[in-house]
């Protein structure tokens, strides 16, 4: 799991690099263009951290249900 955080992270780095790379070489439409592509690269990592948090919470439900009903 840290390995692929790691991984995720940079990712990110290089992402948001190019995507500063892209607006230094195009001025204005560059400009745009970044902003739109960080905007869905930062959406896109939200999505990814609330499936995790789902997936945990879905995990942690069953843990307690089993619990509850002494299975192991």
């Amino acid at each position: 799991m840290t390995l692929s955080r790691l991984f995720s992270g940079v990712l990110v780095a290089f992402g948001l690099f190019a995507l500063f790379v892209i607006w230094a070489l195009t001025g204005p439409v560059g400009a745009v263009v970044a902003a739109t592509l960080t905007y869905l690269l930062l959406r896109t990592c939200e999505r990814q951290q609330d499936a995790q948090m789902a997936l945990a919470r879905k995990t942690r439900a069953e843990d307690l249900h089993r619990a509850f009903r002494g299975d192991r």
